[in-house]
């Protein structure tokens, strides 16, 4: 038995690596060509329970370990679509996890429970043209208005940019004081003045990516999520799991590839037998292997 893993982990990665083969794969192709993923499979994803891994049965969640999730991340960078994956992981644990931490009951409702279901697509807006990783440099605003918040900026690079039913926007409330002053919001998809444009990647082709716009953009003042100006300290917290997300994507990606490697120097012939069997390489792949092993345990130790 792994250390990590008990067998009830073991039986939910056989069965989800059984479900992206039957009801993904078969389909990757075309989702990369039209750079559409379509809803169907979101939607199989809710009735599986995929969305749900972690968060509450109170809104329809399993509420499990987070090792279920790495599970999760780790099967789906194998069906061989990086934005496929991207799609799925940045709706479950990007725009939800904003949502389970600062919504109150009233979002978790409108928002989270579809979510989990598959019914409702998310997307997190924090990346901007100007500020990406200074996440204090954004210039988006959200100016208060009697009962509503008027939002107006720009973001780009944002998974499910496109066809995403609501997005969890960061803005400024109060510009004057740097990032002391942002605030998180839950926006619907066909709120006036929204407009999106799908960015052409040379990858993540299934993924929409997309740079949206928002110009007056009205939302009532019970679309605030959480405190007001406290959008910093949440983004930051949030980050730790984004980028441990991250971590186990690259391990997987990596274990994936090197195993499609290992396959190929097995059927490539060269002078009368396999590459696989030529010292130099072997070692290669060894050194490759161990590397990966000692990625892939730092991230199972920081789980």
């Amino acid at each position: 038995m792994s250390f990590y893993f008990t067998e009830e982990h073991d039986f939910f990665r056989k069965s989800f690596r059984d479900f992206l083969q039957k009801e993904v794969v078969p389909h990757i192709e075309k989702w990369e060509e039209t750079g559409h993923i379509e809803r169907f499979i979101w939607e199989k994803f809710g009735e599986m329970g995929y969305f749900g891994i972690n968060y509450p049965e109170k809104y329809g969640g399993m509420d499990l370990d987070l090792f279920y999730t790495v599970i999760f991340l780790e099967e789906l960078q194998r069906v061989n679509s990086g934005g496929f994956a991207a799609a799925m992981w940045a709706h479950a644990y990007l725009a939800m996890t904003h949502l389970n931490k600062e919504g109150n009951h009233k979002q978790k409702e409108k928002y989270l429970a579809p979510s989990i279901t598959g019914e409702k697509i998310g997307c997190l807006c924090i990346t901007e043209p100007f500020g990406g990783s200074d996440v204090g440099g954004m210039r988006s605003t959200a100016v208060k208005k009697g009962d509503s918040y008027i939002i107006n900026g720009s973001k780009t690079f944002i998974t499910n940019g496109v066809y995403s039913d609501y997005l969890i926007v960061a803005a400024k409330t109060s510009p004057e004081l740097g990032n002391k002053g942002i605030s998180i919001f839950v926006v619907d998809r066909d709120t006036p003045g929204i407009s999106a444009t799908k960015l052409d990647k040379l990858g993540w082709r299934a993924s929409d990516t997309g740079e949206i716009a928002f110009d007056n953009v009205e939302i009532p003042v019970g679309n605030l999520m959480g405190e007001e100006n406290k959008g910093f300290p949440y983004i930051m917290q949030h980050f730790a799991l984004e980028r441990l997300i991250m971590g186990i994507n690259a391990h997987a990606r990596s274990e994936w590839a090197l195993e499609y490697t290992i396959q190929y120097m097995k059927d490539r012939v060269c002078f009368v037998k396999p590459i696989s069997q030529f010292q130099a390489l072997r070692h290669k792949i060894a050194d490759l292997t161990a590397d990966l092993d000692v990625c892939k345990t730092y991230n199972y130790v920081t789980t």
